[in-house]
């Protein structure tokens, strides 16, 4: 499997276009995204009313205010190295 993520990303494709994330608190959610996904080269590119958007171009992950209760969700970001990786584990 491994083999072929790296495939996919060597002819520049990408897994998944892009995820919201529901959350409660806006506010805190973006000012936690922003320093966890710095490392890996996203930072905010758009608020729509209440969402906001996170990429390195174009809007990968967002989070969007969201009544209780979520959905389970499990999410897990590419990351270029295991330098980046660690970096991110905040």
């Amino acid at each position: 499997r491994r083999g072929m993520s790296r495939r996919l990303r060597q002819r520049g494709h990408r897994m998944i276009d892009h995820f919201n994330l529901p959350v409660s608190d806006l506010d805190r959610s973006r000012s936690f995204y922003e320093v966890v996904l710095e490392p890996l080269g996203f930072h905010v590119l758009a608020q729509d009313g209440q969402a906001i958007g996170f990429g390195a171009e174009n809007w990968a992950f967002g989070v969007i205010l969201t009544a209780r209760p979520f959905p389970k969700l499990h999410l897990a970001f590419a990351a270029a190295s295991r330098v980046a990786v660690d970096r991110f584990s905040v």
